[in-house]
């Protein structure tokens, strides 16, 4: 699959390309619902009175933290003196998105740094009936079509509230959407809602010292009720999104240890191409058994379909390698997956979705 960073846990599963642009956005079954249909959510700075988006003039490093599914991505800009480090997850339990946001100084003056969040949903598939609203209770945008939500939110302990918003309308009427509306003097216009085809900005504040740092957080967090959004917003701001993102990686590395290998001394880079081949592998993976082939949406772009299904052979040998590398309750989910399928006959159909429907 053509992405520069994949994150998921069976349900949730976010890809970014090589921009550090959210591209697919995968709930609560992978490959059947895109929220995203492609359309990038775009990341930028406003620094020194002007955005730049992070697709031009910016050297960036995308990479993951050892062992795990943690993004680890380095976005440096040499003419403006700046460097973001930024540490991404979906949490291993609950779905939600989760990243870290440090921007340091390399010029040696106090800055103010203003990052810019974009989100341009398809709910579903489509941007007809979508909603996007501001909810002053949380503090945090809302977007939802009938029983999918999403909520994105952030800032600094304890308060978590974002510096500014903006929902609006998107490729409709000329409007290209509210990332427009984060050029120019770099201040979000906080409309609180918009309905249609509609997208969403919002932007976090940073104080930077002379050849200091600072640091703060985003979340986006999907649900099939209202009110389990609200239950993880409330388990996020307790707990802390950087807790969070730090079990997630504690977890897969713990996951990965569970079945480790003698492997007899092999290179350091096979034994690490092992690793993120059975994390790759696991990361698509649904809960109910199905393993999908892959789960990006730039074939649609020539070929109006994706791969983003579960075929019974490539299932099968992905399976094996499961077992063979000690993975056998992840193998017996999936043949338990196809067990449910196979034909009187004794044959498969050509392909599947997740949820067992052809």
């Amino acid at each position: 699959m053509a992405r520069s960073l994949v994150l998921g846990n069976g349900r949730y599963m976010v890809n970014f390309d090589d921009r550090y642009w959210i591209r697919d956005i995968y709930f609560p079954h992978l490959g059947i619902e895109n929220h995203t249909e492609g359309h990038p959510f775009r990341f930028g700075v406003w620094v020194d009175g002007a955005t730049h988006w992070t697709d031009n003039g910016w050297d960036i490093t995308i990479a993951y933290e050892n062992g795990t599914l943690v993004g680890h991505t380095t976005l440096r800009h040499a003419q403006l003196g700046l460097e973001i480090l930024l540490r991404d997850a979906v949490d291993f339990e609950l779905d939600v998105f989760l990243r870290e946001i440090t921007v340091r100084d390399l010029r040696g003056q106090d800055r103010e740094v203003r990052v810019f969040m974009h989100q341009d949903f398809y709910i579903g598939g489509t941007e007809v009936g979508d909603t996007a609203l501001y909810d002053p209770e949380i503090h945090s945008i809302i977007h939802y079509k009938r029983d999918r939500y999403f909520l994105i939110g952030g800032g600094v302990a304890p308060a978590y509230r974002m510096s500014g918003f903006a929902t609006g309308k998107k490729r409709i009427a000329g409007a290209e959407g509210t990332w427009r509306d984060a050029e120019g003097d770099g201040t979000l216009s906080g409309n609180p809602i918009a309905q249609g085809s509609v997208d969403s900005t919002v932007v976090l504040h940073f104080d930077v010292k002379a050849k200091s740092e600072a640091t703060a957080y985003y979340w986006m967090a999907a649900c099939e009720r209202y009110g389990q959004l609200l239950e993880i917003d409330e388990i996020i701001r307790r707990v802390g999104p950087d807790a969070l993102i730090n079990r997630t990686a504690a977890y897969w590395r713990l996951w990965l240890k569970k079945h480790d290998l003698d492997f007899a001394g092999l290179s350091s880079d096979l034994i690490r191409m092992y690793k993120v081949s059975l994390l790759m592998m696991r990361i698509h993976v649904d809960p109910d058994g199905a393993i999908i082939a892959a789960a990006d949406s730039d074939i649609t772009h020539f070929a109006r379909d994706t791969y983003s299904y579960m075929w019974p052979r490539d299932g099968a040998l992905v399976a094996d390698a499961f077992s063979r590398a000690g993975y056998v309750a992840i193998s017996r989910n999936f043949f338990n997956f196809v067990g449910t399928l196979i034909k009187k006959e004794g044959y498969f159909l050509h392909k599947y979705n997740p949820d067992r429907t052809l």
